[in-house]
């Protein structure tokens, strides 16, 4: 069986979840899964991954009480396009 990437695992982590979660719990998830030790563990937000953002700021930098989520999800904001304006020649 292929390991998966840790990515992979807090994006399906997440979405079983159905809510966003603190940095801990989603450690404590990934080791229960996959056997990542504490130390080496860190969530980031990046272009080959978008949809993993960070909510809330912990106490500190990578600290256990950040609050992580998925876009779509958990931030109010919609996917309606901005109108399509036409540029008019006042000329």
């Amino acid at each position: 069986q292929k390991r998966k990437e840790i990515g992979h695992l807090v994006l399906e982590i997440l979405e079983k979840a159905g809510k966003p979660m603190t940095n801990g719990e989603i450690r404590v998830q990934t080791e229960i899964i996959r056997g990542v030790s504490a130390p080496t563990f860190q969530l980031r937000t990046s272009r080959n991954r978008p949809e993993l953002i960070r909510l809330e700021l912990g106490a500190r930098p990578q600290s256990q009480d950040a609050l992580w989520g998925l876009r779509d999800r958990d931030l109010p904001i919609t996917n309606l396009k901005p109108p399509n304006f036409t540029l008019i020649d006042q000329s």
